[in-house]
């Protein structure tokens, strides 16, 4: 009978599991705690008290029978919380990557060592092995984190493995134009105007989606062919030198410098660090390559006064390599005038915002450069979609979307919040608030508030950093009776019927993942 209830404890153990390496995936594998895991982990302790309540008092009995009816008993609150986990639903559900089978792998030996480790101190103190149990679902997390520790130089391993092979690939090819986009924001939305500007004339691999880490450039790498003439790779980074990584793997011929705002600012520390780590897609640079700038961000600009480059670019939207003049911009698109030289063309562009033009801007100036004509440059801008999640706007049951969730700074905020006020319909705001930014996440997300009293006619906040988002917008005087709190986004949705009108104009910033 033990050993059949201690099977059952594994199995329970390996299942409870799942929302803790969940929370761990999302965060990027680290070993610190956040306040998910924290909640989890209370739960989890309810369970193993309920469990050794209930094996107390049916350890009352006299009778065998009852003794192991209670061990069974013990364990039906595991059930309980197994069961709530898996339906309750997941914004962000753990993916089943090689990484994660290899961490469940270490993880059973724990469990299985956990287990021979209770039953030989259930023969040395003559106590029951499920006396001993609970103590395991204590400590899970602690063994999840430890299994982490002894994976970390396979993983290590792993990594540098393909991020080897991808370098020598790319290596092998000397004929390809490589492009090196960094940036606190923006570096997504540039990359992919950048690549259908030049596939007009070029066979382009650039990183999918969001890919800017090493195994992001090893998977891009894979999508070479034969054919392939440019290289495309956005370049993130959370902490120094992990830029400079990547740019040296790639020997850009051109780099772009998107942005700099206070991002990361936990694994940074302050801006300053940021652009010493933004920087670092120089170390890569070819000695003739050209280094391209966006003149209208401060921090970017100063970046360019004291760039060390021979051939350098800064961009903006009213001098430099290309400009635009006539702007106008609507809630439909934009339209200008675009400049190159003595060239000049009308252009007209589904992309919302001041922002848009000059991320169209920097892609122009590659283009150019590259040889791709006005002509097809202004049909490629004409043709432009929005990067998904990234002022995305869309229009269901007669409501206006702007879908700017795929992550949130104070410079990104600034964009979206002026992109609404484009829009002279009744503007409802679901906000989120912008995580990973240290000691600035308060006075950031206040501000925000304030900035949300003067553009949104409904705010709508949502989960941990509601208060500091309200203190900002009733600080500012803003209607208190226009502000509604929800706590998570899925309860938010559930109420949209209640909350929007036909016509209404609704802006959602940022998208927090399960883990905050």
């Amino acid at each position: 009978m033990p050993a059949i209830i201690y099977a059952v404890y594994a199995l329970l153990t390996l299942m409870l599991a799942v929302r803790f390496i969940n929370y761990i995936q999302l965060s990027g594998y680290k070993l610190a705690f956040n306040k998910r895991d924290i909640t989890q982990y209370i739960a989890l302790i309810l369970v193993a008290v309920s469990g050794v309540i209930i094996l107390v008092l049916f350890d009352l009995s006299s009778s065998q029978l009852v003794i192991n009816i209670g061990m069974i008993v013990s364990l039906i609150p595991a059930f309980i919380l197994i069961a709530f986990d898996m339906f309750k639903p997941k914004k962000t559900p753990l993916k089943i990557t090689a990484r994660v089978v290899r961490l469940y792998f270490t993880l059973t030996l724990f469990v299985v060592a956990e287990g021979l480790l209770y039953y030989h101190l259930s023969v040395i103190t003559s106590l029951q092995i499920t006396s001993f149990l609970w103590i395991g679902y204590a400590m899970l997390p602690l063994l999840i984190r430890l299994a982490l520790i002894v994976n970390s130089p396979l993983e290590l391993a792993i990594k540098n493995f393909y991020f080897k092979r991808a370098s020598k690939i790319l290596a092998a090819r000397p004929d390809i134009i490589r492009i090196a986009i960094t940036g606190s924001y923006g570096k997504t939305s540039v990359k992919d105007i950048t690549a259908v500007m030049l596939s007009s004339k070029f066979n382009v691999v650039s990183s999918p989606h969001s890919y800017n880490t090493p195994m992001g450039f090893a998977k891009t790498v894979n999508k070479i062919t034969p054919e392939t003439e440019i290289f495309i790779m956005e370049m993130g980074a959370r902490r120094r030198g992990d830029i400079s990584k990547l740019s040296k793997a790639v020997a850009p011929d051109i780099t772009m410098i998107t942005g700099i705002a206070p991002c990361h600012l936990e694994t940074f520390g302050d801006i300053e660090n940021i652009i010493l780590a933004k920087s670092e897609v120089l170390e890569g640079l070819k000695t003739d390559g050209m280094a391209i700038y966006n003149g209208s961000n401060l921090y970017v600009k100063n970046m360019f006064e004291t760039c060390p480059v021979d051939h350098k670019l800064l961009v903006r939207p009213d001098s430099g390599y290309a400009i635009v003049t006539d702007y106008d911009t609507s809630p439909s698109g934009s339209e200008f005038m675009l400049h190159i030289g003595e060239s000049n063309t009308p252009v007209t562009t589904k992309l919302i915002g001041e922002h848009n033009v000059q991320n169209i801007l920097m892609a122009t100036t590659v283009a150019s450069k590259l040889g791709v004509e006005l002509d097809d440059i202004a049909e490629s801008i004409y043709n432009l979609e929005s990067t998904p999640h990234r002022l995305e706007v869309s229009r269901a049951n007669g409501i206006t979307i702007i879908d700017d969730s795929y992550n949130a700074n104070p410079v990104s905020v600034d964009a979206s919040l002026r992109t609404l006020s484009l829009f002279d319909e009744r503007r409802v705001v679901i906000v989120q608030g912008m995580v990973e930014l240290g000691e600035a996440t308060f006075r950031e997300n206040y501000e925000l508030g304030v900035k949300l009293s003067s553009v949104a006619d409904i705010v709508v906040v949502v989960g941990p950093l509601a208060d500091t988002i309200r203190k900002g917008l009733l600080d500012a005087g803003y209607n208190p009776t226009k502000i509604i709190e929800f706590t998570t986004l899925k309860l938010a949705t559930s109420h949209f019927g209640e909350i929007l009108k036909a016509n209404d104009v609704m802006l959602i910033i940022n998208d927090l993942p399960d883990n905050y």
